[in-house]
């Protein structure tokens, strides 16, 4: 077997060429696996849906059909608590929402977010406010089923 080394000046003088060790092959398997974990967790977009097939497949996944997402509205509170800001974005929110929708509207004490269902415009007005850091979709998050436990004995 023919083993071809490297003419080079410095660090990889009289090196041997070889195929990529373990560890390269390891990265690149990871890496792989990575991207496939990625487009494994994406939602398909459906280009050309219409309104009325989006709002069936909210009324199947269980969320309001009203037109309105249920969102997380995460809080910019800088080095203040969030509840300044909480009461802030709530002031202004009962400006512009009914009183039946702002009663379901929900405020966190731990973290500084608040969560409500939205249209499009409330979102848009929530964007433009300086205490909205950012705006989520919200999802109902199941606890895993137990699984069994085998016991040695």
């Amino acid at each position: 077997m023919e083993t071809r080394y490297r003419l080079a000046a410095g660090p990889e003088a009289g090196c041997r060429m070889g195929l990529p060790g373990i560890g390269a092959v390891v990265h690149a398997m990871a890496c792989l696996l990575l991207a496939g974990l990625l487009a494994a967790c994406q939602v398909p977009a459906v280009e050309g849906e219409s309104p009325e097939a989006a709002v069936r497949a909210a009324e199947a996944a269980g969320q309001p059909a009203t037109g309105k997402l249920p969102i997380i509205v995460n809080l910019a509170v800088g080095d203040g608590s969030g509840t300044g800001a909480a009461a802030r974005v709530m002031e202004r929110l009962a400006a512009i929402m009914p009183a039946g929708e702002l009663a379901a509207v929900r405020t966190f004490s731990l973290f500084p977010v608040i969560a409500l269902d939205a249209d499009g415009e409330l979102i848009a007005r929530l964007l433009e406010m300086p205490e909205v850091a950012s705006i989520e979709r919200d999802h109902e998050l199941r606890r895993p089923e137990p699984q069994p436990v085998l016991r040695a004995q």
